[in-house]
């Protein structure tokens, strides 16, 4: 484990080489330097993570300015050092952001209590800046829209697609309330949908949107979308915010309309051909058309989700089972088979030639084919 280094910055000799010796007591690596161009290229050198820094350094830059040049390359803690503070030197010490002050003469307890204290903060600084860095990076890199709200309801933040869908950039959004951004109305009657974020406030539970909800973007442009509100919560329970997820439907609509007309317009061809069509799974029948049902005298509700063999004859049972085991093994291989049909009178209505292949049903391979009564031909 690297040992924790921390660079001394002073230029009474003597007083340094206390600290040094003090430090290196309570384990820590210790260096000295005696000015701000020296501290800025021994930071360069070692990297420390600690500066314990002389306000009052002789030269051309003092240890505020000297802190100031290190922190806006490098995120290293400051304590500073000093025998006088006037409120103007504190001032400009406090635009550095120092970690901590120690004034001369001090003990050494005060100086292990003021490091330790600047390291852990550091540290815990440190690992809230990352988390928040990998948590934006993940939620700008969604797929998904998100806002996040104060508990208010004013926007604190937006990943690039919400800045997208909703035609405002992140700048202009902060602050404002998530109606004014997030403009939402019922697709069917045009009416203002209230916004999620209000009963999440009050219930401090997640909210589904309704259905037929369209996003009305900064420039008038309607979007239907879909979203999600989730209440943001601190370790009381306390409500302290809220994040809401929504997604651009647009294109899912267009393919559900499509999948639609298609799926109609193939079953009007199913209904309105001669040839019977069905669609068999492990021998029951999920699909078949009207063709298919009155080959036999039986309407499609009569036959859909039973048994094959029960429209079959018991001499042609095995003839039929053992051509649709040979079609399920043939892997996309048709196979044509002759047989007879079973009325609902249980005797035989018509002889019949089937055809069947493999398909992708419901995510399973199943059989589908086609069944034509021969019944004339035969006489």
């Amino acid at each position: 484990m690297r040992e924790t280094q921390i660079l001394i910055v002073e230029d009474e000799r003597i007083v340094a080489e206390d600290i040094r010796e003090s430090l290196q007591s309570m384990g820590y690596k210790a260096s000295v330097v005696s000015s701000g161009k020296m501290a800025i290229k021994k930071v360069k050198e070692i990297k420390p993570d600690l500066l314990l820094m002389d306000i009052l350094l002789k030269g051309e830059m003092d240890g505020i300015e000297t802190s100031r040049q290190i922190r806006s390359v490098f995120n290293i803690p400051v304590v500073y050092l000093t025998a006088y503070c006037d409120n103007t030197i504190l001032d400009r010490a406090k635009i550095t952001e120092p970690f901590g002050y120690i004034m001369k003469p001090f003990r050494e307890i005060d100086l292990r209590i003021n490091i330790e204290i600047a390291l852990h903060k550091h540290r815990i600084e440190k690992e809230l800046r990352e988390s928040k860095e990998w948590f934006s990076t993940t939620l700008n890199s969604l797929g998904d829209a998100v806002i996040a709200t104060d508990p208010k309801g004013n926007v604190v933040f937006m990943n690039p697609i919400a800045q997208f869908l909703t035609g405002w950039n992140l700048k202009d959004a902060l602050g404002k309330p998530l109606n004014e951004v997030y403009s939402i109305v019922n697709e069917e009657t045009n009416e203002r949908i209230e916004n999620p974020i209000k009963k999440l406030t009050v219930k401090g539970i997640d909210i589904d949107q309704v259905d037929q909800v369209v996003l009305i973007d900064k420039y008038g442009t309607k979007v239907p979308v879909e979203d999600k509100s989730n209440p943001i919560k601190d370790n009381q329970g306390n409500i302290i915010g809220s994040v809401l997820v929504f997604h651009d439907i647009f294109e899912r609509r267009q393919a559900e309309k499509a999948s639609r007309e298609s799926e109609e317009k193939y079953r009007t061809l199913f209904e309105n051909l001669q040839d019977g069509i069905f669609i068999i799974q492990d021998g029951m029948i999920h699909f078949c058309n009207e063709a298919f049902a009155r080959i036999g005298g039986y309407t499609t509700k009569e036959v859909i989700g039973k048994e094959i063999r029960e429209f079959v004859p018991p001499e042609d049972i095995e003839l039929v089972i053992n051509s649709f085991g040979r079609c399920q093994a043939g892997k996309h291989i048709p196979m044509t088979s002759e047989f007879h049909i079973l009325g609902k009178n249980k005797k035989t209505s018509a002889t019949a030639t089937i055809t069947a292949g493999l398909i992708t049903y419901g995510g399973r391979e199943v059989i589908m084919g086609t069944l034509r009564d021969i019944t004339r031909r035969e006489k």
